[in-house]
């Protein structure tokens, strides 16, 4: 596909150029440059047409695909979240962090304040 974009975009300087160099020696001769070279550029703008139409495709395809992956990642991670979060409800964390440390989330068994040893060894649960 390259090549006729290249041939295309050599014919479309080729006649400027051309249409450039006959301004010099008039309007009649930039007229009959036109007329020569008009084919030529119609045939280089339908090809450049073309394979602008290509790529812009292929940029619709991409962006559709990258949504639906995006779609995609984002509900592997809340799946994933949502598994991580029951795993975690389900250990000794959440007891650990409402009843402190000791506490049984099995048994909801939660330690009696009286007999750990807060006060640093001179309370009355080190005697």
């Amino acid at each position: 596909m390259s090549a006729p974009i290249l041939a295309a975009k050599a014919a479309m300087l080729e006649a400027g150029a051309a249409i450039h160099a006959a301004a010099a020696q008039g309007p009649q001769a930039v007229q009959a440059a036109q007329e020569k070279w008009a084919p030529a550029m119609a045939q280089a703008q339908i090809v450049l047409q073309h394979a602008q139409a290509a790529v812009d495709t292929l940029a619709t395809n991409t962006a559709i695909a990258s949504y639906v992956a995006a779609f995609w990642w984002g509900a592997a991670l809340f799946a994933a979240g949502s598994v991580a979060t029951v795993l975690l409800l389900r250990s000794a964390i959440p007891a650990a962090l409402k009843y402190g440390p000791g506490a049984d989330p099995a048994t909801e068994k939660i330690p009696d304040p009286g007999t750990e040893d807060t006060t640093g060894g001179s309370g009355p649960a080190a005697k």
